[in-house]
């Protein structure tokens, strides 16, 4: 059985979204990351984390490896849409709410709690395991 995994939205990855809003195009993690020359643990997350926003579908792939923001990424970065505060994938694919799983609460961009990713086990004892039929 596949197990899903409860996918926060992270809010160090808020600042690179607004970056890359700003740009002139689209960007690799790597050509983004590389904006916070002056701050490593956030160069390391964006590399690592950012591309997790297509869950939410706020940036997408323009080229192979190559992002730009959505019109529903601009709409959350000027406060206009809210999402979901997590999601659920399973193989880092979205998938729908597991059921017996309480739905997101939508959070506009203001409202983006920070959260403790710290605890390689958090990630673990937050998925569920599906039965998903072949």
């Amino acid at each position: 059985m596949p197990l899903a995994y409860k996918k926060h939205l992270r809010r160090n990855m808020l600042q690179p979204l607004k970056a890359l809003a700003e740009s002139s195009g689209p960007l690799t993690t790597q050509e983004l990351a590389s904006v916070f020359e002056d701050r490593p643990a956030l160069r390391t997350e964006i590399t690592k984390h950012f591309a997790s926003l297509r869950h939410w579908a706020l940036i997408e792939e323009a080229t192979p490896r190559k992002y730009r923001v959505t019109v529903r990424g601009m709409r959350f970065i000027d406060g206009f849409e809210a999402v979901p505060e997590w999601g659920w994938t399973v193989n880092n694919e979205p998938v729908a709410t597991p059921e017996g799983e309480e739905p997101a609460p939508l959070r506009h961009i203001w409202e983006i709690e920070p959260k403790d990713f710290s605890e390689p086990s958090r990630h673990v004892e937050e998925a569920v395991q599906l039965c998903i039929p072949n």
